[in-house]
C-alpha cells in the first residue's frame, strides 16, 4: 500500500489546502499555547496533529517556521 493511501480524508484535505495556497505555510502560536497554520491571509482548518502525522508519513516539511509540501 503507498504512503498516500493510508492518508486519512482530513489528512489529503490539509495537503490540498496547502498546495492550493502555494505549497507552504507558517505556523503561528497562539495566545493559549495552540498552534495555526497561516497562508494567504486564511487559517487552515486542520488540527497541528493533522500536520504532525503528514510529517510522519514523509507528504509535508517543517523548516524556518513553515510547513512546506514535499
Amino acid at each position: 500500500m503507498s504512503e498516500f493511501a493510508k492518508t486519512t480524508a482530513v489528512m489529503k484535505h490539509a495537503l490540498e489546502w496547502i498546495s492550493k495556497r502555494g505549497g507552504s505555510c507558517a505556523i503561528a502560536k497562539t495566545a493559549n499555547g495552540g498552534r495555526i497554520y497561516l497562508a494567504q491571509d486564511e487559517t487552515g482548518d486542520f488540527m497541528p496533529s493533522t500536520i504532525k502525522k503528514l510529517i510522519e508519513v514523509g507528504k509535508l516539511e517543517k523548516r524556518d517556521g513553515r510547513i512546506w509540501v514535499r
